[in-house]
C-alpha cells in the first residue's frame, strides 16, 4: 500500500527543472526582474507538514462529511479514544464516508467497519470496531505487525496493478477547511464520472476522507492500491 498525499494545485519540479531553477523558500519573494510566465511550472518546494505514521486506521462512519464537525475527535468518543491510544504506536486514525448512511450525529454506542493499512501491503479488517476492540487481541495482533523492509523498498515488485483494486480518498472536510469541500466535492464527482465512463467501477472506488493535514496544500488525496484481496478471518492482505 502506498499512501501518497497528492498535491492537486501544484506539480513538483523535475530533476532538470530543479537544476535550471533552484528552489526558493516560500518566504522569499520572487525577483521582480524575472516574472514567472503563465505557462511555466514554478518549482515550489514541498516541506513535509504531516507527521510520519507507520500505519493508517480508517473508520467507515455513516455520517456524510457535510455533517462533520471541524474536529471529528470532539464529536466521536470512539475516534477520540482510538486516536489517543494508538498515537504512541505511530498509527494515524481517520474516518471515511463511502456513501452509505445519512446520519447527522454520532451515537453513544459507536460500532463501525475499520481497516488497518500498512505500507508493505498488509491490511487488517475489523467488521465491528468498537471501544472494546481497542484492547482486543485482534487489534493487538494487527499492531504487532512489522513490515518487511524489502517490500517497502520495492512495493510494486511482482504485482500486477492492472488487475488490482484501487481506492481514491479525497478530503472533503469542509468544516475544517472550506477549500476541502469547495475543491474536493467537484473532484469526487469528476472522478466518479470518469470511472463510470471507463467502466472500471468494480475495481476503482472513490471515498471521502477526513482532514489529513497539509493545510498549505489542500486539497489532499490518498490513494490505496490493491494487487489482490483475500480474507483470513478478520485479516486480509493485498493492499499496496
Amino acid at each position: 500500500m502506498i499512501l501518497r498525499p497528492r498535491r492537486i494545485l501544484h506539480r513538483a519540479p523535475s530533476a532538470l527543472q530543479s537544476r535550471l531553477h533552484p528552489q526558493r523558500s516560500l518566504s522569499s519573494p520572487s525577483p521582480i526582474s524575472s516574472p514567472i510566465k503563465p505557462d511555466e511550472t514554478f518549482p515550489l518546494p514541498f516541506p513535509r507538514s504531516i507527521s510520519h505514521r507507520r500505519a493508517l486506521l480508517l473508520l467507515h462512519i455513516p455520517i456524510p462529511p457535510t455533517s462533520w464537525p471541524p474536529k471529528l475527535e470532539l464529536a466521536s468518543s470512539l475516534m477520540s479514544r482510538t486516536s489517543k491510544d494508538l498515537k504512541e504506536d505511530g498509527i494515524a486514525v481517520n474516518s471515511i464516508y463511502d456513501g452509505i448512511g445519512s446520519s447527522t450525529s454520532f451515537t453513544e454506542d459507536e460500532v463501525y467497519l475499520a481497516r488497518l493499512f500498512y505500507p508493505d501491503g498488509r491490511m487488517f479488517t475489523f467488521p465491528t470496531f468498537s471501544e472494546s476492540t481497542i484492547t482486543s487481541s485482534e487489534l493487538k495482533s494487527g499492531l504487532a505487525h512489522t513490515p518487511d523492509p524489502e517490500s517497502l523498498v520495492r512495493p510494486n515488485e511482482g504485482r500486477d496493478s492492472g488487475n488490482g483494486e484501487h481506492e481514491i480518498l479525497v478530503c472533503t472536510h469542509g468544516s475544517r477547511d472550506c477549500r476541502c469541500s469547495d475543491r474536493g466535492l467537484p473532484l469526487v464527482h469528476a472522478l466518479r464520472k470518469e470511472i463510470e465512463r471507463r467502466g472500471v467501477g468494480g475495481r476503482v472506488r472513490v471515498r471521502q476522507v477526513g482532514h489529513v493535514g497539509g493545510h498549505k496544500w489542500v486539497l489532499d488525496v490518498l490513494t490505496l492500491d490493491y494487487s489482490e484481496t483475500r480474507q483470513e478471518g478478520q485479516e486480509g492482505a493485498g493492499a499496496r
